[in-house]
């Protein structure tokens, strides 16, 4: 059709276009429209400064190194010394070394100060007895339940308390100078302690409180002296948070209705709620909270206001949850689909604090770009861009976006056989390598050198540098000096 007039003059869309044309060129018009909508949307719901997240080996294992990281500074122990490894350089520092310990069952670390560890076997011929005796006391059921505290100045180990430790409680502060913890002073019960290094004190802080369970020990406030995770006996299927005053009145600051888990901020937490009226707005609705993916929320103990964080997960517990800047990182199994041993595993990541629900599903890979197959389990200290993890296979690694991380890597075996040889004229007899475990067996004569001679020992091998304490294990065994037999446990 002639779009003008015979004056010249253009005709209208109606007379120019069938009314069928105008309807599917103003359909086409819709749709286009929609799209540019949603395009926009998403640019702006999708989150934000993400950079990419890596996996690098540290060569540690949990239940042997006890890695943990603050700062740059990444400390560790093998069983002959305490050090730390600076992530800046490379370099490596003894810390202490020479002292024959039981076999560690947990560790946790004042930084550069000391450590508080529990034991769990081969007490006899260590400092530990010796420290024991000088007390007047024996090794028993009883005294091997004790806590202790490694002094990285002196090298001397001291009793902090005789009712221990419950596992992953404490946890230390600077301003303070020593650790906060959780024991049971009844069987039964479960109370707050402190221990001061400097001062070399333990009190009770929060006494017998009235609670089914508690998980974490966290540092919360000025007000406060320390806040609690657990749950009390009426309902221990839903986690609170609790403060703790100078007085030691515990109040409750939060009800999770559900799953509350710390992060590496002390006023954030991740919370997993599992009540109907916590987690759908329309109570009628059937929702199998046992098993139905939920939403996750950030809760800040400091304005008291929860944030939905844009991501549900099934819990009822999150694996390690980490917060870098205004990003943060979710590791869960229940993120993963398939369990393939060659499957990289799955974590969420997304921005928080401005009150915008985004988040974004992300493969774990290694620094040279495989595939990451461990299932991350916890969470051992961050700074601004570098997170300690462990994973449920004992292994530990850094989760990372810095790629110019100064870290050693374990040397080859005989590179290090032949430094600990070197090593035998200085106090030991010899040595026996275990491969499964990459540990050291030193036997020293077992006479009234025993102790100085693994001091000496020691001490020429923490002199041989890094290469001697990245990615290997020390034990230090008695042996008789006339039939050769093995007389420590």
């Amino acid at each position: 059709m002639d779009p003008y007039n015979t004056d010249g003059t253009r005709l209208p869309l109606t007379q120019r276009f069938s009314r069928q044309q105008l309807l599917l060129m103003l359909g086409v018009g819709i749709v286009i429209l929609f799209l540019i909508v949603i395009f926009i949307m998403s640019f702006f719901d999708r989150p934000r400064g993400l950079a990419e997240y890596k996996i690098q080996d540290t060569s540690l294992h949990t239940s042997q190194n006890f890695g943990h990281l603050n700062g740059n500074d990444l400390y560790a122990y093998n069983g002959l010394a305490f050090y730390k490894t600076s992530l800046n350089d490379g370099s490596t520092t003894t810390l202490t070394a020479g002292l024959r310990l039981p076999k560690a069952a947990s560790i946790d670390w004042a930084n550069s100060k000391g450590a508080l560890m529990t034991f769990s076997e081969s007490f006899s011929q260590t400092v530990v007895e010796q420290k024991l005796n000088s007390l007047s006391q024996a090794v028993n059921d009883d005294t091997q339940q004790y806590l202790w505290y490694v002094d990285f100045t002196s090298g001397k180990v001291k009793v902090v308390n005789s009712h221990g430790l419950i596992p992953g409680t404490a946890v230390w502060s600077e301003k303070d100078n020593g650790f906060y913890y959780a024991s049971h002073l009844r069987s039964t019960d479960y109370s707050i302690f402190f221990y001061d290094v400097g001062k070399d004190t333990s009190k009770v802080i929060g006494g017998e409180l009235d609670l089914a369970i508690v998980t974490n020990v966290v540092l919360c406030g000025e007000s406060e002296t320390v806040c609690v995770v657990g749950a009390d006996t009426n309902n221990p299927e839903s986690k609170k948070l609790y403060s703790i005053g100078q007085d030691g009145k515990i109040t409750t600051v939060f009800d999770a209705k559900g799953a509350l888990y710390p992060t590496n901020n002390d006023h954030l937490y991740i919370t997993i709620p599992r009540d109907k009226q916590a987690v759908n707005s329309d109570p009628n609705e059937d929702v199998d909270t046992d098993y139905s993916p939920l939403d996750a929320f950030m809760y800040n103990s400091q304005t008291k206001k929860s944030e939905k964080l844009g991501v549900k997960l099934t819990g009822p517990e999150i694996n390690a949850a980490l917060l870098h800047n205004n990003t943060y990182f979710l590791f869960d199994s229940s993120l993963d689909a398939t369990f393939d041993s060659k499957e990289a595993r799955n974590y969420v990541a997304g921005n928080y604090g401005d009150n915008s629900a985004n988040s974004t599903q992300k493969k774990l890979i290694y620094k040279d770009g495989k595939n990451f197959t461990g299932n991350i389990s916890q969470l051992r200290g961050a700074n601004e861009s570098v997170a300690l993890v462990g994973t449920l296979d004992d292994r530990q690694y850094l989760f990372t976006d810095q790629s110019n991380l100064q870290l050693p890597t374990a040397q080859k075996q005989d590179e290090v056989e032949n430094a600990v040889k070197s090593c035998l004229s200085s106090g030991a007899i010899t040595e026996v390598y275990f491969e499964s475990t990459k540990t050291f067996r030193i036997m020293i004569s077992d006479d009234a050198n025993f102790y100085k001679n693994i001091g000496t020992f020691s001490k020429c091998i923490t002199n041989s540098g890094a290469k001697t304490l990245i990615g290997y294990n020390y034990q230090f065994a008695g042996q008789d000096p006339i039939n050769g037999r093995i007389t420590t446990d």
